[in-house]
């Protein structure tokens, strides 16, 4: 079983340095992710936006598909990414072209690897489920898109 985890591991840090140097997300010169989940708020209040995180198998199970005593298993699990940005203010036409923004870098991240192909390391994505919206809270306007990948390997 330990072969597994340290091809999930591979995935997850392979996807964290995809992120870190893909130029299209709105995340900057030289990203903040990190495998790691927290509210919103708490980054915004130490003036962390905008930054990424990569949640492998939390929403979500590994799937495990074998034959008994075969010589594989094939395994689909999911690894969620989420990327919060700082709202520029909170008027009604600003949150409407951020929430486009926001919304177009998280297309940016699926036609990322529709371009690149659909591997990561070892693990091959199956597909993607998008989500984008906005959060407000502690004075500010949150921005984030979730995009949960469904990655398929064998070991």
């Amino acid at each position: 079983m330990g072969e597994v985890v340290t091809v999930i591991n591979k995935i997850v840090d392979a996807l964290i340095t995809d992120i870190q140097t893909a130029t299209t997300l709105g995340l900057g010169a030289a990203p903040t992710v990190r495998e790691w989940d927290e509210h919103p708020a708490i980054p915004a209040e130490r003036g962390e936006l905008p930054l990424a995180y990569v949640i492998p198998i939390v929403e979500g199970k590994d799937k495990i598909d074998m034959t008994m005593g075969g010589p594989n298993t094939f395994h689909t699990f999911p690894i969620t990414f989420v990327a919060y940005y700082k709202g520029t203010t909170d008027s009604r036409t600003q949150v409407i072209t951020d929430l486009r923004t926001t919304r177009n870098y998280a297309y940016s991240f699926i036609e990322y690897y529709r371009t690149k192909g659909n591997f990561i390391d070892r693990g091959q994505i199956t597909s993607a489920e998008l989500e984008a919206g906005y959060w407000e809270g502690g004075g500010n306007i949150i921005h984030f898109w979730i995009v949960k990948l469904n990655i398929k390997t064998s070991v």
